[in-house]
């Protein structure tokens, strides 16, 4: 993510990593063969013997269709396909598993749900309907129906990550926090009952501003582990959310104590003291920041919005210029880069540099916040 200066912003656009994520489970599911479709109950030499005798419809056509986005003609294949009379229980399954992953394929969640369920009272064990269902259920905004889904998938897909994060979030939309705290420890290895695991639901819960809980669990892990690792880091960037500058400052203060190698500690320390207007404390910070992690652009833009308050546009536009070279989408280094060489009567220069600001402020204003790093 992109630091800006606009303010701190915890959330991050997860739900496009996850529906990236989603998209690739959903090619998954449908590039298998098509006779694993009918895991977990009768198969379909069982069931196609007391059918009439029909062609079989060319199922891995149609899933090589629906891996190529092709899903309006897919869902008028299968639609017609399902009006015929007399049709398989195989036949029957396969077509629906394929009309709800088609309706999914463009979104159409509500659409997808009917077959998907169909398919699972033909087959109740059908992992690829099991796992459709609960992402499903998820963009329909019905996490609390998605986590039995979720839970069964999890156990077939195991070093599943992205699963194991949906199902996290899943269990936080739903009110379960212990639910959300064993799935989080789950998908990072930790046991369930330890400080980490709050911490990890705290990470878990920030990226969904919900900053209130993600304080309470950062407390409790700290009560139970003062020496936590990026606890005290953690709650640091919340007080400042809070506008409790002073109070974030020595929580990274603490966490630098604990973690003196930490780049990113020094980087929200030297936003903390520049925050309370102490902007020798903050360009020491800073200084350090970028000599313990000198290809993050953060700290550059800090320290070149701090030069131009002392005021040295010089040294300033050096720091911007780097921080536009590890970054090039960020709105605010170009921004800051532009006033610079405004400063040192580069005016032809600078309104390159605004320009481009502008073209980028939509695209990343608002991610400065705990998933900048």
């Amino acid at each position: 993510m992109s630091p800006t200066m606009s303010g701190y912003h915890v959330g991050i656009p997860m739900l496009r990593l996850v529906s990236t994520w989603c998209a690739a489970l959903l090619l998954t599911c449908l590039l298998a063969p098509p006779g694993l479709a009918a895991q977990g109950g009768a198969g379909p030499a069982q069931v196609a013997s007391s059918a009439p005798t029909r062609p079989t419809p060319d199922w891995q056509a149609l899933q090589t269709r629906i891996a190529r986005g092709e899903f309006a003609a897919v869902i008028t294949r299968l639609t017609e396909l399902l009006r015929e009379p007399a049709l398989a229980p195989a036949d029957e399954r396969q077509a629906n598993l394929l009309l709800g992953a088609a309706y999914y394929g463009q979104h159409q969640y509500a659409a997808a749900n009917p077959p998907l369920r169909r398919v699972l009272a033909l087959d109740p064990g059908n992992h690829e309907a099991i796992k459709l269902l609960g992402l499903d259920d998820y963009f329909l905004g019905k996490p609390r129906e998605a986590v039995p889904y979720l839970e069964q998938a999890r156990q077939w897909m195991p070093g599943q990550v992205d699963l194991e994060y949906l199902l996290t979030v899943c269990y936080v939309l739903s009110g379960d926090q212990d639910g959300a705290r064993a799935a989080a420890a789950h998908m990072l290895g930790l046991d369930p009952g330890t400080p980490a695991a709050r911490l990890a639901l705290a990470r878990v819960l920030v990226q969904r501003q919900m900053e209130a809980s993600a304080v309470h669990e950062v407390q409790q892990a700290l009560a139970a582990d003062p020496t936590l690792p990026l606890a005290h880091y953690l709650l640091g960037v919340l007080d400042i959310v809070y506008g409790q500058n002073e109070v974030a400052r020595q929580e990274f203060a603490r966490e630098i104590a604990l973690n003196p190698t930490y780049g990113n500690a020094f980087y929200r320390l030297g936003d903390a003291e520049y925050r309370l207007g102490h902007l020798p404390a903050a360009r020491t910070a800073l200084s350090r920041a970028i000599w313990l992690d000198p290809t993050y652009s953060g700290p550059y833009i800090l320290m070149g919005k701090l030069l131009l308050q002392e005021p040295d546009p010089e040294l300033a536009a050096r720091m911007l210029h780097r921080a536009t070279e590890l970054d090039p989408n960020n709105y605010d280094a170009h921004y800051l880069l532009g006033r610079a060489l405004q400063q040192l009567q580069q005016p032809a220069a600078a309104a390159q540099e605004f320009a481009l600001s502008q073209k980028l402020r939509p695209k990343t204003e608002g991610n400065f916040g705990l998933d900048a790093r």
